[in-house]
């Protein structure tokens, strides 16, 4: 039998409308990723008891482990599903085209995963299945050259080896890839041509600890913490700006826009747009590590407060009604 090849498998991402079980009537979308890695894993205990020899007792099988890491290239047509788990409040206008704005909130009720392997394998395993997926944390990648990246990491509740598809038919949103060329940024609401890079962060400080006794070695339940944004720009030092604002601790702000056609949202239009609102750079001088031109690179966190200021703001516009 020929070895299993990644190019052989699919992976399904559902909605669930109640934490850690699949729809009765699932309703699947397409993951585009380019390394995906949802895993169950179980740890095994052994008991210490004393006995008459040298002989170990044998093992146990303890707490199920359910994660699941995922990365990518960013596309206006496939990222609003796991933007929605990764950030959690989403407002959707328009007719067609439409605009959804994604801001911080409460996380959706779980997401779940099925990784179809291939015709190759049969039986119950061809179909696994993770439920009850919350995203910890989410890193995005603007480069100034190649496409733009994401990468997201979830813990979950438990899994199913499955024989059958629970969707035969999925969604598929199709996927055309962000790249740098694409993008422009601002900086405290200005235009800035001299960054090299960006990254933003979302850490939701998900609560992983709740075993319960009779839940099977499962977690009941997974609450999330406060959404915590922070990131990092890069630039070529051409002026002392930035600096200036690390130095002084001034409020600022980053927006990256991506956009193609008019921008408006129809088929090979569209447009994203993420805003970093009320943050602070952590000041860093420029090293002077080559005879070239130097580089500033600096950290920062972002802050929200509850009316005006989000935190962070990912704006799309696509042709889909609902992410």
């Amino acid at each position: 039998m020929a070895q299993v090849r990644g190019t052989d498998t699919q992976i399904a991402l559902f909605d669930e409308s109640t934490f850690g079980a699949m729809p009765g009537s699932p309703a699947g979308k397409l993951l585009y990723c380019t390394t995906a890695s949802p895993d169950a894993k179980r740890t095994l205990v052994r008991s210490n008891t004393i006995t008459n020899g040298r002989t170990s007792h044998r093992v146990w099988p303890d707490q199920w482990d359910i994660t699941a890491a995922i990365a990518g290239e960013l596309a206006p047509e496939s990222s609003g599903m796991w933007l929605k788990h990764a950030m959690g409040q989403v407002a959707t206008t328009g007719v067609g085209p439409y605009t959804h704005t994604l801001t911080l909130g409460a996380l959706p009720v779980g997401l779940g995963i099925e990784v179809d392997y291939g015709s190759q394998i049969s039986g119950a395993g061809r179909y696994m299945q993770y439920h009850g997926l919350k995203a910890n944390q989410l890193t995005l990648d603007f480069p100034a050259t190649g496409p733009v990246t994401f990468s997201l990491d979830l813990i979950g509740a438990s899994h199913t080896a499955a024989s059958a598809a629970l969707d035969a038919s999925l969604t598929d949103t199709g996927h055309t890839p962000w790249f740098a060329w694409e993008g422009t940024a601002k900086e405290g609401g200005s235009a800035i041509a001299y960054l090299s890079s960006g990254r933003i962060q979302v850490a939701n400080g998900l609560d992983g600890d709740t075993y319960t006794i009779g839940s099977a070695g499962r977690r009941r339940a997974i609450g999330a913490g406060r959404a915590v944004v922070t990131g990092q720009i890069v630039a070529l030092f051409e002026s002392q700006a930035l600096l200036d604002k690390a130095l002084a601790s001034t409020e600022s702000s980053i927006e990256f826009t991506l956009s193609r056609g008019d921008g408006l949202g129809s088929a090979g239009n569209e447009s994203q747009v993420f805003l970093v609102e009320g943050l602070y750079y952590e000041p860093a001088s420029p090293a002077i590590d080559t005879p070239d031109g130097l580089k500033i690179t600096l950290n920062f966190q972002a802050h929200g407060d509850g009316t005006t200021t989000t935190g962070l703001k990912c704006t799309l516009k696509n042709a889909l009604d609902a992410l």
